[in-house]
């Protein structure tokens, strides 16, 4: 991803901030959110 990013002329800070997005986003879709206790 980072290879196309550059490749394509992406400035590299928007680079690091699309590339903790992404990371973020695939956190969060594959967390099991059954197992997490919330507190009410």
């Amino acid at each position: 991803m980072r290879i196309g990013m550059t490749f394509v002329g992406v400035n590299i800070f928007l680079e690091n901030m699309v590339f903790g997005a992404v990371l973020i986003a695939a956190v969060a879709i594959t967390i099991d959110r059954s197992k997490i206790a919330v507190i009410k």
